[in-house]
Formats: structure tokens, C-alpha cells, sequence
């Protein structure tokens, strides 16, 4: 609260500072419009819509059905050279061209290092730089990362050394 201002409630965008700063509701409109396609504008450029197009009419309808299951768990069960891997990169683009869950926010966990890094290849070409946001992993670097930002709750954990390659 600022000394002096009266503050009026206003829709969505919380309250309203007015008075001393002379402020209005009219004033702030045109400022938030501005924001609000600037943030449109940027998140448009993050994502390549032409590849991940050409891409998703690639894919069967069973695939497609994948791609377009946008919350909850999928399991995706097939075998080598199958498009795993490009499948479920399209899904986590489709999920982030919803616009409703942040790169960050979501958890990929391959069995090889080469499928995570086949992974982050084929998210950079479709979501550019947000591809480095999402985090991917295989399930024994995921936890080994847990294990070691939560020592306190592993037996003996502070005197783990992890084996390399």
C-alpha cells in the first residue's frame, strides 16, 4: 500500500492503485494490452509451428491420439525405430502450445543417454530454446540428482560417490 493512495479492486488484474499516483484504471489498460501481446508475440516466436505441423501430420491416428492427450500419463509401448521418441517430443510441444503448463513444469525420463539427448534435439528444433527448460533425464540421473539435493532423507547418502562411464 502506498502512503496516501486508495486502492480500488479491479477484475483479474488484482488492485488498482489510483489517487496520489494518479493511476487509472484507463491508464493501465493500454499498458497491460501491450504486455500481454508482447508475451504472446514471444512465446509464438519460442515455438517453431510450421516443423511441429509437418511433424504431427506425419504421425498416424493412433499417434496423433498420443500427441493429443494432453493431461495425464501416457504410456507409449513399441518397439525400436518405432518414433517414440519423436512422439512424445511432439506431445510435450503440444502440451506447451496450450500455453497452460511452463517448460519447467515438466518431467521426461528416458533409460539411455543417448534417448535424453536424442530428445532434447528433436524439442530444440520444435520449441527452440524453451527445449531447455523441460527437464529430461534418464531415470538414473534423475534420481541421482534427488539423492544428492536431499541427502537428509537416503541412508548414508552424503558419503555416496557416483560411479562415471
Amino acid at each position: 500500500h502506498i502512503p496516501g493512495s486508495v486502492f480500488y479492486p479491479k477484475d483479474a488484474f488484482g488492485w488498482c492503485p489510483k489517487a496520489s499516483l494518479g493511476l487509472t484504471w484507463d491508464k493501465i489498460t493500454p499498458w497491460y494490452n501491450r504486455l500481454m501481446e508482447g508475451l504472446s508475440r514471444a512465446k509464438s516466436r519460442s515455438l517453431n509451428e510450421e516443423r511441429f505441423k509437418k511433424q504431427y501430420n506425419s504421425l498416424n491416428a493412433a499417434q496423433k491420439e498420443a500427441v493429443d492427450t494432453t493431461l495425464g500419463p501416457v504410456l507409449v509401448v513399441a518397439g525400436p525405430g518405432t518414433g517414440k521418441t519423436e512422439l512424445l517430443s511432439l506431445r510435450v510441444a503440444n502440451i506447451l502450445r496450450q500455453g497452460e503448463v511452463s517448460p519447467h513444469n515438466i518431467l521426461c525420463l528416458t533409460f539411455t543417454e543417448n534417448g535424453a539427448l536424442n530428445m532434447r534435439e528433436r524439442l530444440a528444433k520444435i520449441l527452440r530454446q524453451d527445449a531447455y527448460r523441460v527437464g529430461i533425464y534418464t531415470f538414473h540421473a534423475f534420481c541421482n540428482s534427488i539423492i544428492a539435493r536431499y541427502p537428509e532423507y537416503f541412508y548414508n547418502a552424503a558419503t555416496y560417490i557416483q560411479a562415471s562411464d
